[in-house]
């Protein structure tokens, strides 16, 4: 497993154990500007999609750590035994896509993906756009239209003497 940090210009990647002994190194630095987007995938699904050649890796039933691929088809893995894992699609070198297993992969993919949108690493309530309405342009002096009334069913007028 590892830890995602979220910055306002990079996404780090801290690799422990076994994973930053494959990889070479403890920490991906990534910058927004590489980062495609990030996907939800499962387990199974994303070692079909995935190159068979470890350059170094490790890949057991419940475990594939290390590099996979070379070039530009090269991919970091960092996952246990989960079924659901974090992929991260990226431009560029030295990685093609970073699959790892993550406490919420779910959570960490809206929270990636969002931050590549807004640019904001907290989530904040969607806000909606002000919808433009035309303004009602009614005048005070406008008579008003009387109601109809069918032929026969005026109403009588009353006169002034019957009142009082």
């Amino acid at each position: 497993m590892l830890e995602l940090n979220i910055a306002e210009s990079h996404l780090d990647l801290r690799l422990t154990g076994v994973a930053a002994v494959l990889a070479r190194r403890r920490c991906v630095r990534l910058p927004r500007e590489r980062i495609h987007r990030a996907f939800v995938l499962g387990r199974s699904f994303a070692m079909t999609a995935s190159p068979r050649l470890p350059c170094p890796g490790w890949s057991t039933r419940r475990h594939r750590v290390g590099v996979f691929g070379i070039g530009d088809t090269a991919q970091l893995w960092a996952a246990g035994s989960r079924p659901v894992v974090l992929a991260l699609y990226l431009r560029g070198e030295p990685y093609h896509r970073i699959v790892c297993e993550v406490a919420d992969p779910v959570l960490q993919a809206a929270a990636v993906n969002r931050w590549l949108r807004y640019g904001v690493a907290t989530p904040r309530p969607p806000t909606r756009q002000p919808v433009t309405r035309q303004p009602v342009t009614r005048q005070a002096t406008t008579p008003r239209a009387a109601v109809h009334q069918p032929p026969g069913q005026e109403t009588p007028a009353r006169s002034t003497a019957a009142t009082g």
